[in-house]
């Protein structure tokens, strides 16, 4: 398996959709309270969302492809802290990884995240940030396995409206 690891084109993206749908049914699937259904709409506004991340480095992309087939991808951002109390004011942040399923345990998703790494290192970024749904057991030993630690939990409760009179 020879794996490397690239920006990708706006011809990448017809690719791109079907691997994002996989990854996003996974999650619906895990967490249905939270997410919506994919539908038509939603797999155009992650291809809108492709279009501005590969045009305008917002959030930055790279892929992760064996041969010439595209068998995963990863965001990311620099991202500054909104509080005035903590140290870490600036800090990568890890936006969505994904590796196609019939490619998982390969090491595919590490070289993503060593990828990832080593430009927020270039950038003197030395603290990076992630959110994993509390559902995804995979994910979260994934990134425990990377060295990774869980420093904040959120949590979520569905309220009801109280009664009139």
């Amino acid at each position: 398996m020879n794996i490397t690891i690239t920006k990708p084109t706006i011809e990448d993206i017809d690719d791109l959709i079907p691997l994002w749908e996989q990854q996003y049914a996974y999650h619906y699937n895990l967490d249905s309270y939270y997410y919506v259904n994919n539908s038509v709409d939603l797999s155009e506004k992650f291809r809108d969302y492709l279009h501005e991340s590969i045009n305008h480095d917002n959030p930055k992309i790279l892929i992760a492809k064996n041969e010439n087939i595209i068998v995963g991808f990863i965001t990311y951002s620099i991202e500054k802290e909104a509080y005035f109390d903590t140290k870490i004011t600036q800090y990568g942040s890890i936006k969505e990884l994904c590796v196609a399923e019939k490619e998982r345990g390969k090491s595919i998703g590490a070289k993503l995240m060593a990828a990832v790494e080593d430009f927020f290192i270039n950038h003197k970024l030395f603290d990076i940030k992630l959110t994993s749904s509390f559902f995804n057991k995979d994910a979260l030993a994934f990134y425990e396995k990377l060295g990774y630690s869980n420093r904040h939990s959120t949590m979520f409760k569905r309220i009801k409206p109280k009664a009139t009179t």
